[in-house]
């Protein structure tokens, strides 16, 4: 974060964030979050982060990932919950999801899907749990060809990226002709 501003309000069990905003990966990050402070010695804290990333820069955000990203601004929003002290019980506790926009990219790294290599626009919706960030419904546009792409994250320092082929559709059946 560079030049962060938040409104903060101390709450009895945590506190409570109900406005921030900082400029990050070339972009500028706008959320709220709430902090609950463990209840007993058996328990972990508990945070909660809801935000908007506009025009983030895909060289920053690839590089975040691992991945060499380029191409034309980057948008996302999105809600995470998490639980714990350390950075295993975080990642392992993460719930949420994600939805982002990236128009005219391309991602250049090892090996990517082909509806990767150069698009007109991606938009993602993606579900975080099971300590992985894991796209659900997405469709990678180029001109008039749209491709789902099928790809995760894993919660780890440094983050894992795995793109999979998608299972290709079973051919229909067709009925049976009749001799005449």
């Amino acid at each position: 974060f560079h030049e962060p501003v938040a409104d903060l309000h101390t709450l009895a069990d945590g506190a409570e964030i109900t406005n921030f905003d900082a400029a990050l990966l070339g972009g500028i990050v706008h959320g709220t979050g709430k902090y609950h402070a463990a209840a007993t010695a058996k328990d972990k804290p508990s945070y909660t982060l809801e935000a908007q990333f506009d025009k983030l820069i895909p060289t920053a955000v690839g590089q975040l990932l691992g991945q060499r990203f380029s191409g034309g601004t980057f948008d996302a929003n999105g809600k995470i919950e998490l639980t714990g002290f350390t950075a295993s019980d975080l990642s392992a506790s993460a719930k949420g999801a994600l939805h982002f926009d990236w128009e005219h990219g391309t991602v250049a790294s090892g090996l990517v899907p082909s509806a990767l290599a150069r698009f007109d626009r991606w938009i993602a919706d993606a579900e975080i749990a099971n300590g992985a960030l894991t796209l659900k419904e997405n469709q990678v546009k180029r001109g008039a060809h749209t491709t789902p792409v099928q790809a995760s994250v894993t919660l780890a320092d440094p983050p894992k990226v795995a793109f999979t082929t998608p299972k290709p559709a079973p051919a229909p059946i067709k009925p049976a002709q009749s001799k005449r």
